[in-house]
C-alpha cells in the first residue's frame, strides 16, 4: 500500500525509511518519478513549503553489445565439419533487452548445430533476450563444408539488434574467415636407364610436388612393379610397401617435392621386351582438382648387350644388302 507508519516523533528528531528497489527491464532512456505524500499526524501542520516529496531517476540508455566470433579450424577441407563460437558481452551501463544475434553462414557452408549458453537458437537467430551490464553469454555453431568448396574463401560475420541503440564504444570482432584447403599434387616418373640389358639394375624415380594453395595432408599413391623387373631396394623404407606398391607420404608442405627411389634388376629373358611401369596419381586429404602436369608412366626396351670382338672372331657374315662380308677381329660391327 505504500503506507509508512511512523507513530511519535519527538521535537526535533528525525524518522528515517531507507526503500531498495530494482531498476526493471526495458526502461532504458525513461525518467521515473517517485512521488511520496507529505507526513501528516494527529496534530495540524502549519507548513509544508519546505516538503520535498519527489524524486527522479533517468535510466541510462548506452548500450555497448560486444561480439566476438572465432572458429576452430580455419583451412578446413572440404567435407569437414567446422566450429564456430560467438561471444556476446554488455559492456554498458545499461540492461540490454530484446537482443538478437543473428549468424546467417556463407554459401559453401551448411548448418548443423547451435547450442546458446542462453536463450534460443533457430538459424541463423540466436534470440538471447536481455542482458545484464557485464553479461557474457555464448552460443556454440557447427557447419560442415560444403564438398564443392575446395580453394574457396568464406567468411561469416555475425551481427545483433536490441532495443537499446548500440553506441559501439568497444569494437566488434564479429567476423571469421576460412579457406578451404585444396591441392596441386603433381606426380612424375622416370627411369634411370631407359634402354637397359638384361640383369642390369635400374631405379625408377617418383616425385610428388605440392604445388597447390596450402599444405596437402594424407598423400599416398601406388606403385606396383611390373612383370619384367625385381624389386631390391627403395628409400623410403617401410613407407613404400613392395607387395601392394603403396607409398605412404603423410603430409607435403605448400611448394615441397617428396622423392621415392625403387632399385630394380631387369629380369631374364626380357630381350627385346618392352616394360611399362605406370604409378597412380598421387591423392591427399584435399581433393585435386588437376592433373596437369602428371607424368605417370615410364618404359624401359630392354636392349641386346654389345659383341666383343677378339681374334676368335672372324669368318663371313650376311651384311644388310644381303651381300656376305668377311669380317676379322679389327672390323667393327654396327645395327
Amino acid at each position: 500500500s505504500g503506507l509508512w507508519t511512523i507513530g511519535t516523533v519527538a521535537n526535533g528528531d528525525t524518522a528515517t525509511l531507507i526503500i531498495t528497489a530494482t531498476v526493471n527491464a526495458g526502461t532504458s532512456g525513461d525518467t521515473i518519478t517517485n512521488s511520496t505524500t507529505a507526513a501528516t499526524g494527529d496534530q495540524t501542520d502549519p507548513d509544508t513549503t519546505t516538503d520535498d516529496l519527489e524524486a527522479e531517476i533517468t535510466i541510462l540508455t548506452d548500450s555497448d553489445i560486444v561480439l566476438t566470433k572465432i572458429v576452430d579450424n580455419a583451412t578446413p577441407n572440404a567435407g569437414d565439419t567446422v566450429t564456430y563460437t560467438v561471444t556476446v558481452t554488455n559492456k554498458g551501463a545499461a540492461v540490454v533487452t530484446g537482443l538478437v544475434v543473428t549468424d546467417a553462414l556463407p554459401i559453401g557452408l551448411i548448418v548443423g548445430t547451435g547450442t546458446p549458453s542462453k536463450g534460443t537458437w533457430s538459424s541463423p537467430a540466436w534470440n538471447v533476450g536481455t542482458l545484464a551490464s557485464g553479461e557474457e553469454v555464448s552460443i556454440v555453431i557447427t557447419a560442415v563444408v560444403g564438398l564443392d568448396q575446395d580453394g574457396a574463401v568464406l567468411t561469416n560475420t555475425v551481427t545483433n539488434t536490441q532495443d537499446q541503440t548500440d553506441s559501439n564504444v568497444t569494437a566488434d570482432d564479429a567476423s571469421e574467415t576460412i579457406t578451404v584447403s585444396s591441392s596441386n599434387l603433381v606426380t612424375i616418373k622416370t627411369v634411370s636407364d631407359d634402354t637397359p640389358n638384361e640383369g642390369d639394375t635400374i631405379v625408377y624415380t617418383i616425385t610428388v610436388e605440392n604445388k597447390g594453395g596450402t599444405d596437402a595432408t594424407g598423400v599416398t599413391l601406388t606403385d606396383l612393379l611390373p612383370i619384367g623387373v625385381t624389386y631390391v631396394s627403395n628409400d623410403q623404407g617401410t613407407a613404400y610397401n613392395k607387395g601392394s606398391g603403396l607409398w605412404t607420404i603423410g603430409s607435403i608442405a605448400n611448394g615441397i617435392i617428396a622423392t621415392l627411389n625403387i632399385t630394380a634388376t631387369v629380369d631374364a629373358g626380357t630381350l627385346g621386351d618392352k616394360i611399362t611401369n605406370t604409378t597412380s596419381a598421387a591423392v591427399g586429404d584435399q581433393t585435386d582438382p588437376t592433373t596437369v602436369g602428371d607424368d605417370l608412366d615410364v618404359d624401359i626396351i630392354v636392349d641386346i648387350p654389345p659383341v666383343a670382338m677378339d681374334d676368335s672372331i672372324s669368318g663371313l657374315v650376311t651384311g644388310t644388302s644381303g651381300v656376305l662380308m668377311d669380317i676379322s677381329s679389327d672390323d667393327t660391327l654396327s645395327d
